[in-house]
Formats: C-alpha cells, sequence, structure tokens
C-alpha cells in the first residue's frame, strides 16, 4: 500500500492548509493529521500565521475521539490570535477558533476552553469586521444575534450560502444539546450535514456536524 502521509521538504503554510482540508474530504484523519499537525504545525509553530492549520488539525484530532487534544490546539490558536501572532483568518475578524474552543467547552464541560472562547469573541464583537461571516455566529453564541437572524444571514449569503449554512447550523445544534433539546440538536446537525454536500471545499464544521450524528443521535 502507499505512504499516503504528506511530507514538505520546507516549510509551506499554504500546502500544509490544502493537504489538511483535501484528507479531511477523504476521511483520511491520520493523513490530515500527520500532513498539517505532524509534518508542518508543530516544528513550524513559531511562523504559523493563519489559524487553519490548527482548526484542521484540531477538527482531526476531534473525530479521532481526542477531545481535550483537540481543544488544547483551538485554544493555542485563540491565544495566538489574542497576543496578536496569527495575522490571517477569516473575514470575521479572527473568530473562527474562538467558535470551535467554545463548542469543545460545550461538549467537554471543560470552563476554561469557555472562558477563553468567550475572551476571544468578546474581544473581537462589535467592531467593523464582526458583521463579516462568521461574526454573526459570535454575535449569536454571546446572545447578541438571535437563531432567526443568524440563518437569514446565512441564507443570504449568495454563492456561500452552503457554507455558511453549514456553519450556521452547526452551531445552533451545539447550543440546542447544551441546553438539553437533543432533538432540535440532531435536527440542526442535519441541515448542517446536507447544506454542504456537494461542495468540493467543506468548512470543519461540516465533519464536525457527521461526527455529532453518529454520537448525538446514537444516544438518543
Amino acid at each position: 500500500m502507499a505512504d499516503t502521509t504528506c511530507r514538505f521538504e520546507s516549510f509551506d503554510e499554504l500546502a500544509l492548509n490544502s493537504a489538511g482540508a483535501a484528507a479531511l474530504e477523504r476521511g483520511d484523519l491520520h493523513t490530515a493529521l500527520g500532513a498539517v499537525a505532524l509534518s508542518g504545525l508543530l516544528q513550524h509553530a513559531g511562523q504559523i500565521r493563519s489559524d487553519n492549520s490548527y482548526q484542521q488539525a484540531g477538527t482531526a484530532l476531534w473525530l479521532l475521539g481526542e477531545h481535550h487534544l483537540a481543544a488544547h490546539l483551538w485554544r493555542h490558536a485563540v491565544s495566538e490570535l489574542m497576543r496578536g501572532r496569527i495575522t490571517h483568518s477569516d473575514l470575521g475578524g479572527g473568530v473562527h477558533s474562538g467558535l470551535l474552543l467554545w463548542y469543545a467547552w460545550r461538549r467537554t464541560g471543560e470552563e476554561s476552553f469557555g472562558n477563553d472562547a468567550e475572551a476571544l469573541l468578546l474581544r473581537k464583537w462589535g467592531k467593523r469586521h464582526s458583521f463579516y461571516w462568521p461574526g454573526p455566529i459570535a454575535g449569536y453564541l454571546l446572545g447578541k444575534v438571535d437563531e432567526r437572524s443568524l440563518c437569514t444571514t446565512a441564507e443570504e449569503s449568495g454563492s456561500l450560502r452552503p457554507r455558511q449554512l453549514t456553519q450556521a447550523h452547526f452551531y445552533i445544534g451545539v447550543e440546542k444539546h447544551a441546553s438539553g433539546d437533543r432533538a432540535s440538536a440532531v435536527s440542526h446537525f442535519h441541515e448542517a450535514d446536507i447544506a454542504a454536500r456537494g461542495l468540493s471545499l467543506k468548512e470543519v464544521e461540516f465533519f464536525l456536524a457527521g461526527y455529532e450524528l453518529t454520537h448525538t443521535a446514537g444516544a438518543a
């Protein structure tokens, strides 16, 4: 069998991100983790200027059941964002890693994850870029944007509609599950899963929604 592990002779952050995304799409979690984390992220952390690598590697870990390790990667990205060391992130001003850490808090119950996620989201909320996606999700989690408004914003996003609906429904599902409404949570995870099907480039929330459908619905 061919060795599918991605190797890079020199550090190339874009190559790491692309390799990680492709491996996640194939469902090859060990390669995703190897390409994004072991081949570059952990060896070249000081050179990382984007939080995509942390998001992808953390997602691979989460899908492998390593929830606290995943959360610690996402928390490291949040810490780097708070320090201004990550300069390339989402259009919402760098909230995506905070959203993932919020998810980790909701699913593990580890309060420190929630505290760090909230600190980042509060810092970013209300600034000019917070109205760009995925900024409205931060507003929703902070209680500043209601569920209907969040879904409307995602629905009206043109060509980005499938990706934004995936993320909107995923985080609504996370909050429904946290409130004890498991049936609604499963419904929103299902909507997140449906919205991104057929896309060549999927947000990590698509894979996490699939994970939740297996574990949340299976536990119902």
